[in-house]
């Protein structure tokens, strides 16, 4: 690594973790901070912090005399790279959490993605024996074996897959988290040149420290303006929302506007749980996310009310989206994951910028339409029959 880098990698090594201990702590300051997405991020920042204080630690024993040196050295060397890869498969769930809005099981067929990880692991300790990822020379100084391509290819696989389901899954993605979540790649990147450009220069775990630095500071934000459980916008959003097509209704020509609730949702958590009543409104969230697009406004206001507001050319096509809502709803219905049948009463119009009216009004307006067509609904209890539950006609 040479002597001339090490102060250089020292503090920035010190401030960096400094930094991660930072961010570690005010995590557990937030209620959301325990779910699975954020518990994933803070591993994440874990990892990063051990492998910098390995680092650390190889930098100032580089060189030394001493068998015990070599022991040392070839151990941390060891654990680098055995854990180095886990940063992209963490990121690479932490990103399909986000996504999913859910917890994803690890199985069997889903195995082969970690194979790249295990064969880089297997190299890391057969360099115990031979030279294949590294070896350390008689003078304790660290030198790359003849096949450490394989651990660069096998670090930037974990990210490019990342990458690739982030394209794949952009509409499922919401438009302001879409750019954030790419910078995550882009201080890697630009560490992984300069360290290839100046050898000795180590700057991957510290740019990867910048990168949790922007995704914490974009995910805290967040925090402010989602609703943890569906991850739709909150209703201070929704409020400030309101008042912005307020201040600025003539951008648009007109706006479509659905406001709905579940039916018999209260029957639902008495009977069935809260677990399973959480469970119904993040599928309503996703199944919103599939309905309309990364552009328009989405958001959970109340327990189980939700709003959408989206720009339309005509006003006949609102009800090419409350088609794709309700199909979709169906579609849950068909997938057997509920002892239920899940139905919803929702309000529907179009908001033109010429109305007279204020976006409150409409709002109030969509109300008013929802709570109508709920009357006209025929009253349903739940129902078990046969070990299940229907929904029945009193």
């Amino acid at each position: 690594m040479g002597n001339y880098w090490l102060p250089y990698l020292l503090q920035t090594n010190i401030y960096s973790i400094i930094i991660l201990v930072i961010i570690l702590i005010s995590l557990r300051q937030y209620k959301e901070s325990l779910n699975l997405g954020n518990n994933i991020f803070k591993t994440i920042i874990i990892v990063d912090i051990i492998l910098m204080a390995l680092d650390i630690f190889s930098c100032l024993i580089e060189g030394r005399p001493g068998a015990w040196v070599t022991g040392f050295y070839y151990a941390t060397q060891v654990i680098s790279l055995v854990i180095a890869p886990s940063i992209g498969v963490l990121w690479f769930y932490f990103i399909n959490v986000l996504i999913q809005k859910q917890p994803i099981p690890i199985q069997k067929k889903h195995l082969w993605f970690l194979l790249p990880f295990f064969i880089n692991a297997f190299l890391a300790v057969y360099s115990l024996f031979g030279n294949s990822l590294f070896y350390i020379d008689e003078d304790n100084v660290y030198h790359r074996g003849h096949l450490f391509f394989v651990y660069i290819l096998v670090a930037a696989f974990y990210f490019i897959i990342s990458f690739v389901v982030m394209i794949v899954k952009r509409k499922s993605i919401r438009k302001s988290n879409f750019i954030p979540l790419h910078l995550f790649l882009i201080p890697p990147l630009i560490g992984a040149v300069l360290q290839s450009l100046y050898y000795g220069l180590l700057l991957t775990w510290q740019t990867i420290a910048l990168s949790i630095l922007l995704v914490f500071v974009f995910v805290q934000s967040e925090n402010v303006v989602t609703d943890y459980l569906t991850g739709l916008y909150n209703k201070r959003e929704f409020e400030k929302y309101l008042s912005t097509i307020n201040k600025s209704r003539y951008r648009f020509r007109k706006l479509g506007g659905i406001f709905f609730d579940l039916d018999n949702f209260k029957q639902i958590n008495d009977q069935f749980g809260h677990l399973m009543g959480d469970f119904i409104l993040r599928e309503i969230g996703n199944i919103l996310r599939q309905s309309f697009r990364r552009t328009d406004f989405l958001a959970r206001i109340g327990g189980d009310e939700f709003v959408a507001f989206f720009e339309i050319s005509h006003k006949e096509d609102i009800r090419v989206f409350q088609n794709r809502l309700l199909a979709n709803v169906s579609e849950l219905n068909k997938t057997n994951k509920l002892p239920f049948i899940v139905s919803i009463s929702m309000g529907i119009d179009c908001f033109d910028a010429k109305s007279p009216f204020s976006i409150h009004e409409f709002f109030a307006h969509l109300d008013k339409l929802l709570y109508e067509q709920k009357e006209q609904k025929p009253i349903f209890h739940l129902h078990p029959a046969d070990g299940e539950s229907s929904l029945k006609q009193k």
